[in-house]
């Protein structure tokens, strides 16, 4: 998962002095993948604190007032103001005050007109007839949208509260670059945290990784420790009912709270790591989930329902136990989760108040009412987490740690920190702390030598630099005879397990950079290249895929149902197709027994709006065993293999033009033959359709427009245009050619293995010809010829064929290039002979002429 981690906050628990990209570069190598940076500051430029000392109204706009903004030019050299410039500001903002501190845009700053738009460099201008230097600006306006969300349309953005937030003095705010009197004068880093490292989901485990890595020194907390009271006032209990669900639970009860905004400090660190404050108390829990990789959840005293006993001594009760049946959860997020046995949840005394791990309830959630709140700290099941957390397809930030795995050794240390911190923020006074449980497990020592990360590496590391390693990590090293004891802290318990893990902890704060790249030297004991399989037919699916779109065309998935409207479209009868017992709805009812019934809806999608295109489909069709579905659904008496429909893999190509006339026929037929020559098929034909028809009798080719697909004698698809009530059933307003290919018999009889031959290098003479033919003669038929005539001929292309003045009736004329070529120069007598020949053979077969 990813993480936004602020530089400044990061500063708090490690001494890092390395410059932001510098600790990126060394985090990137030796730890985690930072993906970037973002600066705060970005455009901020020439934005400053200003404080307004003079409204006025607009003498010529309603909307307008004329405010009087001043900035400290100059300080003395103890930092006192001693000139201060005002300038005059047009502004329409609707809580403009005087003595409100804003941020004011100085010429030359860039910003966005009301949050929209470009940016835009401002300049000194007149409004109204009234001059304005500058801008007051609404947070939108300088890209603080998001951190200062704005009550009106156009409100301004108040500054005024930094008198009391800020460290610095109310004088030495006014003028002070907005970006450091915000604390956004930061760095935040985008970081990947792999599945495997929990401890990196807080900032506190980051600064320990960045002390690992850069040799820096961590920083003690800054958050006071708690002192529990030795009398109780206000008890909290705890039961666990599940221990196996929840190991170890924590809380604290604190009354006496205010709730109020957190302090700027504190919305700052989540706004940051792009988490919107709620209130000082829900901004702790939050503040915990960020800094130390732990969530928490407060619960309101007031809402929770207490026993007879619990209510006479005054105690909170908080139970952890499985769900029960018939029990549902009003959560935070406004949803009510249905909820099992299975599920773990927190209770109190007569319903659930949590779902464990997960999301609290919105009704003992805190309000602006609270006064006295229970702050839970636990660890739970991370396989029941997940287990509820993907039945109730609900998504937090908790789940995404818990379903990982929290220490329990984590538990102690956040409750205490987050109390102390709740209680800086918030008031109040500690009444009760109580933690339950299985004490903390210790890690296992591993068994480790010194030279075990030097044998793996292939790098000499000296014994003193790897126990300053594995000690960096956190790890306690004991030595025992040749070995040492590595035991690896509570925080990498879960994945330091074994020798393999601390030589990779070695390997990496070392640098892989480091580690020379190393050829195998020796014997191998495997076969490192095994013999390649035999290519299957997933390898010429695959290929023909590649080749279709590489010339162009585009692949399409449709569905495997369909409905008997759209088969009946296209000839074909719902009848004798696989029908569904139990359809989802008519429209996907039937299995389809051809690719053309589902490949048209598309074509008929694009051909209005684009000129031209070309799809193709690499599917299975569904042929019932018998003719009629009927006789299948009650065919209970044959075996499995019967009663299932036979499935054939076929590929459908179809393309349209609204520019060509009878050309598309030829480019589907081009593409075809392209895919047969850069798969290997040998012996592809094209010849006179034997029927346009279906087995229906209904025609659902184009009479004259059509031809079988023949490879090595067989019968392997049709190619042609379809037939125009076809396409006017199917919406088409241009004439489509389509290619139906039986891809299993296209690649069973095809398939040999192609042979390379060097072009020779000599030179080629082109010729052409064109011959008069018979109007039933095939164009097959005179190319089978014209190749086999003359053995100089090296290639013969097909350009032209007409049929008009000049040509007798019931007669075409066909035109082809003509490639002669030899391991010798030929003579132009040479080729001419060549030429004579195959006329005299295009006569003698097929009664051709030469057309002059």
């Amino acid at each position: 998962m990813d993480l936004q981690v602020s530089y400044q906050w990061l500063r708090e628990f490690v001494d890092v002095t390395l410059s932001p990209e510098e600790l990126a570069s060394q985090l990137s190598l030796h730890s985690v993948s930072v993906e970037r940076l973002h600066r705060l500051d970005a455009n901020l430029d020439r934005v400053v604190v200003g404080r307004i000392v003079e409204l006025a109204a607009h003498p010529n706009a309603d909307k307008l007032q004329v405010a009087q903004v001043a900035l400290h030019a100059a300080t003395s050299s103890r930092g006192r103001a001693t000139r201060t410039r005002t300038v005059p500001v047009v502004c329409g903002g609707t809580n403009l005050h005087g003595g409100m501190l804003v941020a004011y845009a100085m010429p030359g700053a860039r910003v966005r007109w009301h949050g929209q738009g470009e940016l835009v460099e401002l300049a000194p201008t007149e409004i109204r007839g009234v001059r304005s230097e500058g801008m007051i600006c609404a947070a939108s306006e300088i890209g603080l949208g998001t951190w200062f969300p704005a009550e009106g349309e156009r409100e301004i953005l108040d500054c005024t509260f930094l008198e009391s937030e800020s460290r610095s003095s109310s004088d030495a705010l006014v003028g002070m670059p907005i970006a450091r009197a915000l604390g956004m004068d930061d760095v935040v880093f985008d970081i990947e945290i792999t599945t495997n490292r929990t401890d990196l989901l807080g900032i506190e485990g980051l600064a320990r990784e960045v002390a690992v890595v850069t040799g820096c020194a961590l920083r003690k907390s800054a958050i006071r420790p708690i002192r529990v009271p030795r009398s109780v006032r206000a008890p909290l209990a705890i039961r666990l009912e599940d221990r196996l669900g929840c190991p170890r639970y924590g809380a604290v009860r604190i009354t006496g709270v205010t709730h109020a905004p957190a302090p700027w400090w504190l919305r700052r660190r989540l706004l940051t790591a792009g988490v919107q404050p709620i209130s000082n108390i829900v901004d702790v829990t939050n503040y915990a989930l960020l800094a130390y990789g732990h969530p928490m959840h407060a619960f309101d005293v007031a809402t929770l329902r207490r026993d007879t006993r619990a209510q006479r001594s005054g105690a909170a009760e908080i139970v952890v136990r499985r769900a029960r049946a018939g029990e549902q959860l009003h959560a935070l997020d406004a949803r009510v989760y249905a909820l099992t046995g299975a599920d773990l949840v927190i209770a109190d005394a007569e319903r659930p108040i949590a779902l464990a791990g997960m999301i609290g309830g919105a009704e003992t959630g805190v309000s602006a009412s609270t006064q006295d709140v229970v702050l839970e700290c636990a660890v739970f099941d991370p396989v029941r987490v997940r287990a509820t957390a993907r039945r109730l397809a609900l998504r937090t930030d908790a789940v995404a740690r818990f379903e990982k795995g929290i220490p329990q050794a984590s538990v102690d240390a956040v409750l205490d920190r987050a109390a102390s911190l709740l209680l800086e923020v918030a008031g109040g006074v500690l009444e009760a702390r109580t933690i339950v449980g299985a004490p903390m497990p210790k890690p296992r020592p591993i068994s480790f030598r010194p030279t075990d990360a030097a044998a793996a590496l292939g790098v000499s590391l000296r014994a003193t630099e790897t126990r300053r390693t594995l000690t960096a990590l956190g790890c306690t090293v004991r030595a025992r005879g040749s070995a040492w004891q590595v035991t690896p802290p509570w925080w990498r318990a879960a994945d330091c397990t074994g020798v393999h893990d601390l030589v990779e902890e070695v390997a990496r704060v070392y640098g892989y950079h480091r580690i020379p790249a190393t050829l195998p030297i020796g014997q191998l004991p495997i076969d490192v290249l095994p013999p390649a399989p035999p290519q299957t037919e997933f390898d010429g699916e695959y290929r023909v895929k590649t080749v279709l779109a590489d010339i162009g065309a585009t692949e399409i998935a449709t569905y495997a149902l369909t409905s008997a409207s759209v088969i009946a479209r296209c000839g074909f009868v719902p009848e004798q197709c696989v029908q569904l017992e139990n359809p989802l709805s008519e429209e996907f009812s039937l299995l389809r027994p051809s690719l053309i019934p589902t490949l048209l809806p598309v074509v008929a999608a694009n051909a209005p709006v684009l000129a031209k295109g070309a799809v193709f489909e690499l599917a299975n069709v569904y042929i019932p065993q018998t003719a009629n579905s009927a006789s299948l659904r009650k065919g209970h008496a044959r075996t499995r293999e019967q009663r299932l429909p036979r499935e054939e893999l076929r590929l459908a190509i179809a393309a349209y033009d609204r520019s060509t006339s009878g050309e598309i026929v030829l480019q589907v037929k081009g593409m075809v033959e392209h895919c047969a020559a850069q798969l290997g098929v040998r012996g592809i034909e094209f010849t006179p359709a034997t029927s346009c028809n279906l087995p229906s009798g209904f025609c659902l080719w184009h009479p004259g427009r059509t031809m079988d697909v023949v490879v090595a004698g067989v019968l392997v698809g049709t190619l042609g245009e379809l037939h125009p009530a076809v396409l006017e059933a199917a919406g088409i307003p241009t004439r489509v050619a389509l290619a139906d290919l039986d891809w299993a018999a296209c690649i069973a009889t095809g398939g040999a293995p192609t042979v390379l031959r060097a072009p020779s290098a000599f030179p080629a003479i082109k010729r052409d010809i064109a011959v008069v033919v018979d109007r039933r003669t095939t164009y097959a038929d005179v190319v089978r010829v014209i190749a086999s005539a003359h053995p100089l001929l090296s290639t013969c292309a097909y350009f032209d064929s007409y049929a008009g003045e000049g040509v007798p009736s019931g007669m075409k004329s066909l035109a082809f290039h003509l490639t002669f070529a030899a391991d010798r120069t030929l003579t132009a007598e040479e080729v001419d002979a060549a030429g004579e020949a195959i006329a005299a053979q295009l006569q003698s077969q097929l009664g051709a002429t030469l057309r002059t």
